[in-house]
């Protein structure tokens, strides 16, 4: 009896491996996806939505004039994070990819002192408790984010004196002060934003390009 379940034991957690080792190899085959792209003097906006199609990943624009800068790019048998590295040479912008997610901001500023950072780990959930899985967790006005994981889960880097903008489509857009969180982790509750439910954004070819519900509020759309 006991030899049995102790080769079902084995057999369940060689299942297991198995199952990680082919999400983890699923997402990498994903990213390594290569395609050649030819635009002239589009927005981001634009891009993106074309990017949208030929690649399989999500982009997320935290900032409205970000997505009408305009780009060019020219890449031949790319990968996406080579051809949005083209593509934002020069114009003050920048990317942050996690899995099949990426996050399009504005360059932070450079500044002449270096500020102390602070980690900060936390918890995106909603009303009812439950994780917000790709949630956008933004430093203010740079370029450091993070997307939750399928826990709902991030841990950032930021300045002390760092303002944290937590996002999800659907839901209020919120901020919090980094000297207001200690150093353990926390629970962020997001609110139904039943204004920008109600503004609905376009969602093509199964893949999500969108900009956050601060910016839906006042009245952009994709």
């Amino acid at each position: 009896m006991r030899k049995t379940q102790k080769k079902n034991f084995y057999l369940l957690s060689m299942l297991v491996a198995l199952l990680g080792l082919s999400q983890f190899s699923y997402v990498h085959a994903q990213n390594e996806v290569k395609k050649s792209i030819s635009l002239q003097n589009v927005s981001v906006n634009e891009l993106v939505k074309k990017l949208g199609v030929v690649y399989p990943h999500s982009f997320f624009i935290t900032d409205k004039d970000a997505a009408e800068v305009i780009v060019s790019v020219e890449a031949k048998n790319a990968t996406v994070e080579q051809v949005l590295t083209q593509a934002f040479r020069g114009k003050g912008l920048a990317f942050t990819k996690k899995d099949l997610n990426i996050v399009i901001t504005f360059s932070p500023k450079t500044g002449t002192q270096t500020e102390t950072k602070k980690s900060i780990s936390g918890t995106v959930i909603d009303e009812n408790g439950d994780p917000l899985t790709g949630a956008t967790v933004i430093e203010k006005g740079t370029r450091n984010g993070i997307v939750t994981d399928e826990r709902g889960a991030f841990s950032l880097n930021v300045g002390e004196k760092a303002v944290l903008q937590i996002s999800y489509i659907g839901y209020v857009t919120k901020e919090i002060k980094a000297s207001s969180i200690g150093n353990k982790s926390f629970e962020i509750t997001l609110l139904d934003d039943v204004q920008s439910l109600e503004e609905v954004v376009a969602v093509g070819y199964g893949k999500t390009t969108a900009i956050l519900p601060s910016l839906m509020r006042q009245g952009y759309s994709l």
